[in-house]
């Protein structure tokens, strides 16, 4: 029924080889298996599979695909291998020229249909156009060229992944009956295409959740059924375990037990295939009994500190997390810089190390200062480690008013989760003034209403918060002030003199150890907030490029209330606000993360680390050499090559005060134009008006600019403009996608500016002696620019783009 709405698809070709197709099932068998991504032998093994099953079958493109993602994009030598795909769909060949295709870019869906259309009963570029129509927000379109995809398969691990995917597409858009008819359809499949162990496993773990969520009892008690069937054997990855586990918990009435459940994952456990499966059950069993997950690593210097507090390793973990920090928040002594974080420092320190009489056995000095910084969770970690010490009244004061401070900032969140949702409590009388109605009423539509509502919820915690000075853009947007004090241009503007302290939620925030942004602005779906934790308060100025800036930086680590953005899923890492900008050092550190794997994985590889910094790029057409996707990687070449740089085999990570440093020049490039256009004077207007209508007074288009202007700023001007280009580099990798903020289409057309800045300079010569290749891409081969060429180009553009002041 899914696959005969239409006319006729062409007839499929005949099956794989068995022997083909075998050696591909130990591929893809493998590479689900715990642990394979950073299993080097584990890998090679696979690809040994995939290799196997290519030479077997040399026109199946699915050893293809995956030959090209874990031996070519792991190891950063993809680009070639991209060439290679150019030149066979080139030539006619449909395979590569969906290979070719799949990769990304801007001509991908043009590759895509050319491949349809030199071979129509190819299976795999239906599918890849079907996924990139999704991936789009199409999913209705999406549905034909998946049908297609799985009624062309000719491999039972083909078959499976199309209608895997299929299913997803019918879910989407609601067909929730036939994606349950498809993936039963697809487990009763006979003969050749029938679906073998792991793979009835992959699609009766896409159908269990359907059938649970289904109206029909009869669907739940099968679903519920399966889904514990289903924990019970080996093979299922830790996240469709956990899923499982949650839609069991959901299921109504008391078809399943918590422990029928655990009992399923025991006898998983018990056949476990590795140490690492083992340890992923062990898991999610800690779940299905309803206890905390097991203790994973630390994935944030905040984590790791409180795991240690917890574990009673107070000045270990005090002193790895002072080792973190970049200096800019510290003082000459090493010592936080904000006076309450200094006294958590000596509290834990003292208490350590058999300090001040009674503050070494008593930890209610250092309970104190944790509760003064507004570090709840390093508090309730201090309860758990006082109870374990037999001080059991301590720790559950201590948990308590540890627990308030959570609860508070939670209802932020939740409060702006609901403002995004349309849902939230708003103020609902007449005049505006009513707090009942705030709590009965309907939603939050006005900053106002938002600054009530938020101080209503910290009121417990935080104290009494008067009225808030609001910052006013006109019909752009308003922020409530965000503190700690008001400046120079605050008096010179009336809001209030110059160094006193800022009243209002600002005051509130501040006494909690926060930073809060709050405001509204066109088109954001409403009053907004962002709450952060603040390591540091200080004043900058100065000037970039000949153009001045000055204001508040807010140096923070992690977000109680990330905002919109942070919300739906985008890591920001910084902003610019009234006279100032804040930087998230929380999210800095999941870069500095990546790139420490990447030293991990290259480090004692040096022949890998030749191979993907001396491979020749793909080989185009001048045409296409400016290109700046698909990108292939381009990024972490260009991360290896400034670890790469100091020439002695090590590959050592930059600190976290490199990654702050070009967010903070991107942010003072914003605070570069603020100074340009604000405070509004007449002949400010007019340039503002002028610039908006530059571009079209479209407020996407705008927002755009401004990053790119930013961003430019930063490759500009920085120690190594490497570190913003990758930014740019990162931006093409993700080749559109779901795009949360404008950062990123801001940074691909400026990545594109720039390459088009390259191609010229070559063109005039002027990159003599640097080993391009001019029959190369050139995306493929900026790792091999030195910083000062990089700059340069950024210089001119700046120039283009009148962001130099004259004689600059």
């Amino acid at each position: 029924a899914v696959a005969a709405c239409a006319a006729p698809f062409p007839d499929p070709a005949p099956p794989i080889a068995p022997a083909a197709s075998a050696a591909m099932l130990e591929a893809w068998e493998a590479s689900r298996r715990p642990g394979f991504a950073d299993d080097d032998e584990l890998q090679a093994a696979a690809l040994e599979d995939a290799g196997r099953a290519a030479s077997l079958a040399p026109d199946w493109v699915v050893p293809q695909r995956f030959i090209d993602d874990w031996g070519h994009r792991r190891w950063l030598t993809l680009p070639e291998r991209y060439g290679r795909h150019l030149d066979g769909a080139r030539s006619g060949d449909a395979g590569a020229a969906y290979l070719a295709g799949r990769l990304g870019g801007a001509a991908a869906d043009v590759r895509l249909r050319a491949a349809r259309d030199l071979d129509p009963s190819l299976p795999w570029p239906h599918h890849g156009l079907a996924w990139r129509r999704h991936l789009a927000g199409a999913t209705g379109r999406a549905i034909r060229a998946g049908q297609a995809a799985y009624t062309l398969g000719v491999d039972p691990g083909e078959r499976t992944h199309f209608a895997l995917a299929l299913a997803l597409y019918l879910d989407a858009t609601d067909d929730r009956a036939l994606a349950e008819n498809l993936l039963r359809m697809a487990l009763a499949t006979e003969g050749p295409l029938a679906p073998r162990a792991s793979e009835r496993r992959a699609l009766e773990a896409a159908l269990a959740p359907l059938e649970l969520d289904s109206i029909d009892p009869a669907d739940v008690r099968r679903g519920a059924a399966r889904a514990v069937r289903l924990l019970g054997e080996p093979g299922l990855d830790a996240a469709g375990r956990l899923g499982l586990v949650a839609r069991l918990r959901a299921v109504p009435g008391d078809l399943v037990t918590r422990e029928e459940v655990v009992l399923a994952l025991l006898d998983a456990r018990a056949g476990a295939e590795s140490p690492l499966e083992e340890a992923t059950i062990d898991r999610v069993l800690q779940v299905a009994r309803g206890l905390e997950p097991i203790e994973r690593p630390a994935r944030t210097a905040r984590e790791a500190l409180v795991d240690a507090i917890a574990g009673g390793r107070i000045a270990e973990g005090v002193l790895a997390w002072l080792d973190a920090l970049p200096r800019t928040v510290v003082d000459e002594r090493g010592r936080p810089r904000r006076p309450e974080l200094a006294e958590v420092v000596d509290a834990a320190l003292w208490f350590a190390a058999d300090g001040p009489p009674g503050e070494t056995t008593d930890p209610t000095v250092l309970a104190d200062a944790l509760l003064a910084a507004g570090w709840f969770r390093e508090a309730e970690a201090l309860a758990v480690h006082a109870a374990s010490r037999g001080m059991g009244e301590l720790g559950r004061q201590l948990e308590r008013r540890a627990a308030e401070g959570r609860a508070a900032l939670a209802a932020v969140n939740a409060l702006a989760r609901r403002v995004d949702a349309r849902r939230a409590f708003a103020n609902s009388g007449a005049d505006g003034s009513s707090a009942d109605g705030v709590r009965e009423g309907g939603r939050v539509d006005s900053l106002r209403d938002l600054e009530r509502e938020v101080a209503r919820l910290l009121g417990r915690v935080g104290g009494e918060a008067g009225r808030s000075p609001s910052i006013e853009y006109g019909p752009i947007g308003e922020v409530l002030h965000p503190g700690p004090r008001f400046s120079a241009e605050d008096e010179r503007l009336g809001r209030g003199a110059e160094g006193e302290p800022v009243p209002g939620v600002a005051a509130l925030f501040d006494r909690l150890g926060r930073f809060a942004l709050l405001g509204r602005a066109i088109g954001q779906g409403g009053p907004d907030a962002t709450v952060l934790r603040v390591l540091h308060v200080e004043e900058r100025a100065g000037e970039h490029l000949g153009r001045p800036f000055r204001g508040t930086v807010f140096w923070c680590q992690g977000a109680d209330v990330p905002g919109r953005f942070g919300r739906r899923g985008a890591s920001i890492s910084g902003a610019a606000l009234h006279e100032g900008y804040y930087v998230d050092l929380e999210v800095l550190e999941s870069e500095q993360a990546r790139w420490r794997a990447l030293a991990e994985r290259f480090g004692a590889r040096p022949e890998r680390l030749r191979a993907a910094l001396e491979a020749p790029g793909a080989s185009v057409p001048a045409l296409l050499r400016a290109e700046s996707t698909p990108a292939l990687g381009a990024g972490d070449r260009v991360r290896l090559a400034v670890m790469a740089g100091r020439g002695d085999g090590a590959l050592p990570v930059p600190p976290l005060d490199a990654f702050a440093e070009v967010v903070a020049l991107h942010e003072e490039g914003h605070l570069c134009d603020r100074a340009t256009w604000y405070p509004i004077t007449f002949g400010r207007a007019l340039r503002l008006i002028g610039y908006a209508a530059s571009h079209g007074f479209d407020g996407a288009a705008i927002s755009r600019d401004l990053e790119a202007r930013a961003q430019l700023v930063a490759l500009a001007v920085a120690p190594d403009p490497r570190l913003p280009l990758i930014d740019l580099l990162d931006a093409a990798e993700a080749d559109g996608g779901a795009e949360l903020t404008p950062h990123a289409a801001a940074y691909r057309g400026l990545l594109d500016a720039l390459l088009a800045r390259l191609d010229g300079a070559f063109e005039r010569r002027a990159l003599d002696g640097l080993g391009l290749d001019p029959g190369r891409r050139w995306i493929d081969q900026l790792h091999r620019l030195p910083p000062s060429t990089i700059r340069a180009l950024a210089r001119d553009e700046v120039r283009a783009r009148g962001l130099a002041a004259p004689g600059v």
